[in-house]
């Protein structure tokens, strides 16, 4: 089989972040509660969150709770975070984690350890992001929050996939998939889904994970998660290019870069791109392999780009992590 590095999934979000405004209490049009609950809205789209996350920040700051400003902080983090920014995450997540550690809120701690755990996921520190997320599980299993619980399992799973131990992160996913089962959360049950489906592909159980991954984009589709739907819609194209079934290989990667380009995702594009035209190089037609080779190629030079001022990034919020972390330190300190 082929050597693929298919996408394996952490939730950026916090479960719960993302209900429907009409599920929600009532809040008034134009406060901060509205405005932090319409920027947790994926389907409104990055900009218009940012823009109401930042409102809600600016009356946070002039006239909200402590609640107030990390909610507001904590959703720019996120945000931030959906977008690879990783300086802008760190910033307002560690500002929340400060708030929250300071006024001794356990619970909004700990769900900002969960997404400090995720930049350190992404900045590849992993025994970091472990430390995160087992010290924000081992508050959800103290107050025995099933669903926090099940979230932090998926992500935890990613790590010990990465770290090689792939049976651990099976045992985790799977654990996760079954406690958004049991309450009822079926939205939720793609992101472990997808990481299942990821688990058998590598494990060459082939048909497994063809009809696991289904199940995850039914319930993307069901939920119009675009994210996640464009990461399995790829992830299916690499399992029908694995079992030589090329025609809806293509349309499989096809449809992925249909959600995308209009989303502006360029490191998804590129790698788009550059799977059409291995696949059609693999079916012999080769001037569809050169057309799709040549869109790879002009969008690699700005997508390189990026990624080299990434890494440069990485390495600034590396050293902003390690400096903050001994501020918060201090701070605690403090408090006690």
């Amino acid at each position: 089989m082929r050597i693929a590095t298919l996408a394996i999934v952490i939730i950026l979000f916090w479960v719960g972040q993302i209900a429907s405004i009409d599920g929600q209490k009532p809040t008034t049009q134009d406060s901060i509660a509205h405005w932090i609950a319409l920027s947790n809205q994926e389907k409104l789209g990055i900009t218009m969150r940012i823009t109401y996350a930042k409102k809600a920040l600016q009356h946070a700051q002039k006239e909200g709770t402590v609640l107030d400003k990390i909610e507001a902080n904590t959703s720019l983090g996120t945000i931030a975070l959906e977008q690879y920014d990783y300086q802008k995450a760190l910033k307002y997540l560690q500002q929340a984690s400060l708030l929250a550690k300071s006024n001794n809120l356990h619970k909004q701690q700990s769900e900002t350890m969960y997404f400090m755990g995720n930049v350190y996921a992404y900045l590849g520190d992993l025994a970091q992001a472990q430390t995160c997320y087992n010290e924000a599980m081992h508050f959800f299993e103290k107050k025995k929050d099933t669903i926090a619980i099940a979230q932090t399992l998926n992500s935890l799973g990613i790590i010990y996939s990465k770290q090689g131990d792939l049976q651990k992160a099976l045992t985790a996913y799977e654990d996760a998939l079954t406690l958004f089962e049991k309450k009822g959360t079926e939205e939720y049950m793609t992101y472990p889904l997808n990481n299942i489906g990821d688990y058998y592909f590598h494990e060459g159980k082939l048909e497994l994970s063809l009809i696991t991954f289904q199940q995850a984009l039914e319930i993307d589709q069901k939920y119009q998660n675009l994210r996640g739907e464009r990461i399995v819609l790829g992830n299916i194209g690499w399992e029908y290019r694995a079992q030589d079934d090329y025609d809806n290989a293509i349309k499989m990667f096809e449809q992925s870069l249909s959600i995308a380009i209009p989303e502006g995702f360029d490191k998804v594009v590129y790698d788009g791109y550059k799977d059409l035209a291995e696949t059609y190089e693999e079916m012999g037609n080769y001037k569809q392999a050169y057309n799709f080779y040549k869109e790879f190629v002009e969008l690699r030079d700005s997508v390189l780009g990026k990624e080299t001022q990434s890494q440069i990034a990485k390495l600034r919020v590396q050293y902003e992590v390690k400096k903050k972390d001994q501020e918060l330190q201090k701070a605690e300190e403090n408090v006690g």
